[in-house]
């Protein structure tokens, strides 16, 4: 047995508004969870509701909630690039700048120790080559 179908309107009656904001509320987060577990996709809800003077966010984890949106502004900040004047968050683009620092000093580190390693190697063929010993 079916149920009835609910006209989409405004309700005017605040009680029934809320009861209707919970419930969809419920339903949305399990919709947003079952989403984000069948096709493997980040999934960020955010809800305001002003008569309860609430927020509610799925996922509810603090940390996976940051990953994703942080994700999220990454991914649209790079896309408008130059049209925007700056993130929306300073300290996201700081440390983003720290950490394409830092792997630019890995990089060329692992350049040095790889041209290091390659001289030692050439080094230690043409010792090979003339029977002499290398002196370290």
């Amino acid at each position: 047995m079916g149920r009835a179908k609910l006209e989409t309107k405004y309700r005017e009656d605040r009680r029934a508004r809320l009861t209707t904001y919970l419930n969809r509320l419920k339903g949305a987060m399990k919709k947003a969870g079952e989403l984000s577990i069948l096709c493997g996709v980040d999934v960020l809800m955010v809800s305001c509701s002003p008569d309860l003077n609430a927020t509610n966010c799925w996922p509810e984890d603090p940390a996976s909630f940051r990953s994703i949106a942080d994700n999220y502004l990454c991914r649209r900040w790079r896309k408008l690039g130059p049209f925007l004047p700056s993130p929306a968050f300073p300290s996201f683009h700081e440390e983003l700048t720290a950490l394409e620092a830092k792997l630019g000093e890995a990089r060329e580190r692992i350049c040095f120790l790889g041209s290091a390693a390659s001289e030692e190697l050439s080094d230690s063929s043409a010792s090979n080559a003339t029977g002499k010993p290398t002196s370290t």
